[in-house]
């Protein structure tokens, strides 16, 4: 009969054990799992997104001048952003973009985020209303006053981080 009562006690104290441990383990592999699918969803966004800054310039006349072509008081920097990617870009006004002299560039915040400070930057989509992939969008950086000559170097980031830079000059 000690046997018995030995052998019962044995067997509940390895369930309750196994219970303490499986409550204690489960939650720690849920949440790595659940960290593990997320890193996997932006690693494949990243490797899904590209985009390529085709040309870049400025509101120049023929001479080479700084002009106010679309006379809306600004004088305008252009990028046309390619998006190369497999898959649509969303949230472009969460992207970043950098412009300015090679070594004395500067982050140009989003109009929507400048406060009414120049220079900022705005975007149209070239095709549709959406970015999609082999479409294009235009990238307009507002400046008050004309920018002085030289060699500019531009990078446009979206929003996940992936990035492409060009050297222009004007």
């Amino acid at each position: 009969m000690d046997k018995v009562i030995a052998s019962v006690l044995l067997t509940i104290a390895a369930v309750v054990t196994s219970i303490v441990v499986v409550n204690a383990v489960y939650p720690a592999v849920t949440q790595g799992s659940g960290s593990l699918t997320s890193a996997t969803s932006r690693v494949s966004d990243r490797l899904e997104t590209q985009v390529t800054i085709v040309q870049a310039t400025g509101e120049l006349n023929s001479s080479g001048a700084w002009v106010d072509t679309n006379s809306d008081g600004d004088f305008d920097i252009y990028f046309w952003v390619k998006n190369v990617g497999g898959s649509r870009i969303t949230n472009v006004s969460e992207s970043d973009v950098y412009v300015g002299p090679v070594g004395n560039f500067t982050r140009i915040p989003y109009t929507d985020y400048a406060g009414g400070a120049k220079p900022n930057w705005t975007y149209s989509i070239e095709t549709g209303t959406e970015w999609w992939t082999a479409d294009t969008i235009k990238v307009t950086i507002h400046y008050s006053s004309t920018q002085s000559a030289g060699t500019y170097w531009g990078k446009f980031v979206a929003p996940n981080g992936v990035s492409h830079e060009l050297t222009f000059s004007f």
